[in-house]
């Protein structure tokens, strides 16, 4: 049976969710600009109801909050994240495949590019064939000889520059996930605490959801939040198909240098990092499902399209630093391979058999000719063997001594004969590649560059745009709209006075 004070009872209940729903919406629009912040509403329904005095029939008791929720829709932060991680992924590659791309000078109206070289090299051996004996000229092909080896020894050291700059960030992130894996679980067990006591923890879930969206750029993520059996929530995150957090625990990734025997591809440089979690399984960077920017790193660093590699793995299937490098080191081989070969059955106009001109730069001429006798190859094919884009120069015994450079295969057929000249600038038209000539092949490699850039741009430019209908498609639910909000203000305030006049 009711009270005495019944009425007043419906009343005042009616003035709380009155009062409840304003202090809401008043959270909600000081957090309008709060980054992250999701729009709470609260839940009400009818108070239990007594029975009648009589027979049959109940009597409403008033009203009721059930609870404090977010506004969030969990399939818009899943595709929010995927996203997100993908973006992050195309992000780095386009940054770092512009960065490829302007080592190789092609672009623009840069006059230090291959084009440029490779044309003075050719151009200066052109101008020699007309004055054979003259040491000015001879100079001058000594001169862009070194400047075309210095400008692939410079490509070599950048790209290694990049590749050591991609695994630094490698390191980087898995310190950045280990801050971020820090700070849910700690989250986790704040969130928990509170809901055991029977508080709300909207705010906590918010800082929460940040750290994972931030997180999700870095590598993709799985998020599973359930109930347990006591009522408390379990709340996992998990990248690369292994679990990060799980409630308050966490676990964290550690660095490991790689060693000569685990180095992936001949072009890497040492040390470079894998990762592995602090019991010791490996953490797979070249797991199929793993995106975000540490793909992006990864790919640059250890791409070398899909090739086997030293540790018998098949390789990551983009076109990277290691194959880069690889390509750039068989362009340098084998042009030089022929330069050398042409070079040495010609004669000095000193009269004695013609040296290599093109050698290894970290080793003395005659002790490159010791390792080629001791291995039973012929010089040229040892340094052919042995050379990379950032190993190899014109033979300084050329250099100091210009005249012996030679242009003639027959020194006593005159000085001023040309015909080994000739040859030597006809090398610039030769197939000596499988692709072509020497110009042909390095165009080619050029073009998949500038492909590969514009691939990255354009999938960063659709990630960025499809991040930005998510948003919004996110925001017209979490997000606080300030109409909306000023609508609920007076409905709230006009079920205050209509309480309060029912109590009056």
């Amino acid at each position: 049976m009711a009270s005495t004070f019944f009425g007043l009872d419906i009343g005042k209940s009616g003035l709380y969710i009155a009062q409840s729903g304003l202090n809401t919406t008043a959270h909600n629009i000081a957090n309008i600009e709060t980054e992250g912040y999701t729009r709470q509403k609260i839940v009400s329904q009818a108070d239990t109801p007594i029975r009648a005095n009589g027979r049959h029939g109940m009597i409403g008791t008033g009203v009721d909050v059930v609870e404090l929720i977010q506004t969030r829709d969990t399939y818009y932060d899943n595709k929010y994240w995927n996203n997100n991680a993908e973006e992050g992924h195309y992000e780095v590659k386009h940054y770092y495949m512009d960065q490829i791309e302007l080592q190789f000078n092609e672009f623009g109206t840069s006059t230090t590019g291959f084009t440029e070289m490779y044309g003075n090299f050719f151009n200066a051996l052109d101008e020699l064939s007309n004055y054979p004996s003259e040491i000015n000229y001879r100079n001058v092909v000594l001169q862009y000889g070194e400047a075309l080896s210095e400008y692939f020894t410079n490509i070599s050291t950048n790209l290694q520059t990049i590749q050591n700059e991609c695994n630094n960030e490698i390191k980087n992130i898995a310190a950045r996930i280990n801050t971020y894996a820090n700070g849910i679980a700690s989250l986790n067990e704040q969130i928990n605490t509170l809901e055991m006591n029977g508080g709300s923890a909207n705010d906590l879930k918010d800082k929460r959801d940040v750290l994972v969206d931030e997180l999700s750029k870095l590598v993709s993520v799985t998020v599973i939040d359930e109930l347990s059996d006591t009522g408390s929530s379990t709340y996992k995150v998990k990248i690369n198909g292994q679990i990060l957090v799980e409630g308050k625990n966490y676990s964290e990734l550690t660095t490991v240098k790689r060693t000569e025997v685990t180095r992936r591809n001949d072009e890497d440089m040492q040390g470079l990092y894998d990762l592995q979690w602090e019991s010791g399984v490996t953490f797979d960077l070249y797991y199929a499902g793993l995106t975000g920017e540490i793909k992006g790193y990864v790919d640059i660093r250890d791409g070398n399209d899909g090739q086997i590699t030293l540790t018998g793995d098949i390789g990551v299937a983009y076109k990277g630093i290691p194959d880069y490098l690889e390509e750039i080191n068989d362009w340098v081989k084998e042009f030089a391979f022929a330069l050398n070969e042409l070079h040495v059955t010609g004669e000095t106009l000193e009269g004695e058999k013609a040296e290599p001109f093109y050698i290894l730069k970290d080793m003395t001429l005659e002790a490159q000719q010791a390792e080629a006798d001791k291995e039973g190859i012929s010089l040229n094919e040892y340094i052919r063997r042995n050379m990379t884009a950032d190993n190899w120069r014109v033979n300084p015994t050329i250099v100091t001594n210009p005249y012996k450079l030679a242009t003639t295969v027959d020194v006593s057929q005159g000085v001023d004969s040309q015909d080994l000249i000739l040859k030597l600038a006809g090398l610039r038209d030769e197939r000596i590649y499988v692709s072509g000539n020497a110009e042909d092949c390095f165009q080619r490699i050029v073009s998949a560059i500038a492909i590969n850039t514009s691939a990255a741009k354009n999938m960063e430019d659709s990630f960025t745009n499809i991040g930005k209908a998510i948003v919004n498609q996110r925001l017209s639910i979490s997000g606080v709209d300030e109409d909306e909000e000023a609508m609920d203000l007076v409905k709230y305030q006009n079920a205050y006075e209509l309480a309060a006049k029912a109590l009056t």
